[in-house]
């Protein structure tokens, strides 16, 4: 996949973000503000889920962030500089 200077992208989903705090899920192929929001929605329950587990947006308490060029999801009632 060749992308524009600045961006970042997955091969295996397509989706392509810029922003060096930008996370992206190997996962569920979500993409997230920062690490932060990124954490919010893996499970913690290693116990049962070894690898870890994705949790919905929703159960994550995660929105989609408002003012970027591409999906990315923030949390929900919080800055995005808090999110990252």
């Amino acid at each position: 996949m060749e992308l524009p200077q600045g961006k970042y992208g997955c091969e295996k989903c397509g989706a392509i973000w810029g922003g060096a705090n930008t996370c992206h899920c190997a996962g569920c192929h979500l993409t997230f503000v920062g690490i932060t929001a990124f954490d919010k929605h893996r499970s913690n329950e290693y116990s049962r889920y070894p690898h870890g587990l994705c949790k919905s947006p929703a159960d994550a308490g995660l929105e989609q962030a408002p003012d970027r060029a591409y999906p990315a999801l923030t949390i929900a009632g919080k800055s995005e500089e808090e999110a990252e």
